[in-house]
């Protein structure tokens, strides 16, 4: 069965975080919905703009029918805009707990895990890791990894740890061997 992964953002993502995530997952055939938390404004396909003004063609806006989708991991990027938006989405908020209640995977990177994540209390029982902009902000236990792996959460750092991030994701929901295979193939030093 493939893997479902959702990868919610608003303008303000950081580009390189978000196409290392999105990239990394569908090159391990992980079905990857890339959607907008912006609300729907007509049938067109949402646009979203990045922190250095690189526009991104979602496939999708964070729709109710996309809340009510089971997914085996929802992904966030950083970038302080976005990770600020995403914290404060209540619906997607709402869906993350029931991401937790479930037992399922949640990843955050950069501004993601403390403006999300730790701000809103899902971090209680778990250790994580943000971009060093955000430890002083950071409540939670925390850890200087690159990428840390605590309990039903991935955490990363900053577009320098991204494809690391993304592999891992991919070791988590595919296999070792494949996060290896494709680090080696993108001369990724592990």
């Amino acid at each position: 069965m493939q893997r479902q992964v959702l990868v919610p953002v608003s303008d303000g993502c950081e580009e390189i975080e978000t196409v290392a995530i999105i990239d990394i997952l569908r090159r391990a055939n992980i079905d990857v919905t890339f959607a907008s938390i912006k609300p729907v404004e007509d049938e067109k396909a949402p646009v979203i703009v990045g922190r250095s003004g690189i526009s991104f063609i979602c496939d999708t806006y964070l729709t109710e029918a996309v809340l009510k989708q089971q997914f085996d991991l929802i992904a966030l990027p950083g970038g302080l805009s976005n990770a600020q938006q995403l914290g404060t989405h209540q619906p997607l908020l709402d869906r993350l707990r029931q991401q937790q209640e479930e037992g399922k995977w949640i990843a955050a990177i950069c501004a993601s895990p403390q403006l999300v994540l730790d701000k809103n209390g899902f971090m209680i029982n778990s250790t994580g890791t943000c971009h060093p902009a955000h430890v002083q902000d950071y409540k939670g236990q925390f850890s200087e990894d690159r990428v840390h792996v605590s309990n039903k959460f991935i955490t990363s750092r900053s577009p320098g740890t991204a494809i690391e991030f993304a592999l891992a994701l991919v070791e988590l929901l595919v296999d070792q061997h494949t996060a290896i295979q494709m680090a080696k193939s993108l001369l990724v030093k592990r």
